[in-house]
């Protein structure tokens, strides 16, 4: 057990890879929180600098998904709606057999749903 304590640590992006589909799903979560937090954890910062650089590459995070949700969605819009369903079934298909692909799936699709029905009836009562 000694000499594990001398082997060098795996990038916590290569692990998250490595268990959820190597990237491919990158375009979906982004880099996740704890992945993050891991990293800045790394820089031995105090926990004030890591919470603010935490929050900022969340901000971030969420910004970039933002732009590439309405990029995407902007296909459906004004596009060729059946190219776009097809161009979706493929991708979930693909994503679907990758290591732990229907969990990551469903935990997206429940997210997604969880908010939309949340800002839908938060606007329904305004």
């Amino acid at each position: 057990m000694a000499g594990l304590n001398d082997a060098p640590l795996a990038d916590p992006v290569v692990v998250f890879a490595m268990m959820f589909g190597e990237r491919k799903f990158g375009h979906l979560v982004g880099d996740l929180a704890v992945v993050t937090q891991q990293r800045l954890q790394d820089e031995g910062l105090t926990k004030e600098a890591t919470a603010e650089k935490l929050k900022a590459a969340q901000d971030a995070r969420e910004n970039r998904l933002a732009k590439l949700l309405a990029t995407r969605l902007d296909e459906w819009v004004s596009g060729d709606k059946e190219k776009f369903v097809r161009e979706a079934l493929v991708e979930v298909a693909e994503l679907h057999e990758l290591h732990m692909g229907p969990q990551m799936l469903a935990s997206i699709g429940a997210r997604a749903h969880s908010c939309t029905y949340t800002t839908l009836t938060a606007r329904a009562r305004t």
